[in-house]
C-alpha cells in the first residue's frame, strides 16, 4: 500500500465493517507503520478497490482483515488478494497462515476452504456483537511450494 492510498483503504474498511456505525476492522494508519504488518491493495485504474492486512511473524502469517469495495464484490478481487498472500507466504518460507472469520460468513469460509484452509476451532463471542469466530489455518510446505491439505481439527 502506498501512503497516498491510506484514506481510500480506510473508506473500504468502513464500508465493509461499520455495520451502521463508525467501527472499522483495523486501524489502517497503525498497521501501515508496524514493521510486521503487510498490506496488499488491489487497484483498478490506480484506485484502491480492495485490501488485505496480515501480520508476518517468524514463519507464520495471520490474516487480520480483507475487504472489497461494495461495487466491486463478487468479481474475484478478494480471491486474488488471498492468492497474493499465499504467494507471499511461499516467497518468505511461511509454514502457516491463520485467520478468524465470522461463523455466519459462508462466502468467506467457502473462499478460504477453496485454498485449503481448515478449521481449528471456535472463538466464542469473538466479535463485538457477540458472534462466534471460526479459527482457520492453512498449512504450507515452502520448499515444495505446496499446500498441505488437512482435515478440520474441530467439527
Amino acid at each position: 500500500m502506498r501512503h497516498d492510498e491510506i484514506d481510500d483503504v480506510i473508506e473500504i474498511d468502513r464500508e465493509a465493517f461499520s455495520r451502521g456505525g463508525t467501527t472499522s476492522a483495523i486501524d489502517v494508519r497503525e498497521e501501515a507503520i508496524r514493521p510486521w504488518s503487510r498490506i496488499f491493495v488491489a487497484r483498478e485504474s490506480r484506485v484502491p478497490v480492495a485490501y488485505l492486512v496480515a501480520w508476518h511473524v517468524a514463519d507464520e502469517l495471520h490474516l487480520l482483515a480483507i475487504a472489497t469495495a461494495m461495487h466491486r464484490r463478487r468479481m474475484g478481487i478478494g480471491r486474488a488478494l488471498v492468492q497474493r498472500l499465499v504467494d507471499f507466504a511461499f516467497e518468505r518460507d511461511v509454514r502457516h497462515i491463520f485467520l478468524e472469520v465470522r461463523q455466519s460468513n459462508e462466502a468467506a469460509i467457502a473462499l478460504y476452504r477453496s485454498f485449503g484452509f481448515y478449521r481449528l476451532g471456535v472463538r466464542a463471542k469473538y466479535y463485538a456483537d457477540g458472534e462466534d469466530a471460526l479459527e482457520m489455518a492453512l498449512a504450507l510446505d515452502p520448499p515444495q511450494k505446496q499446500v498441505l491439505l488437512r482435515d478440520d481439527e474441530e467439527a
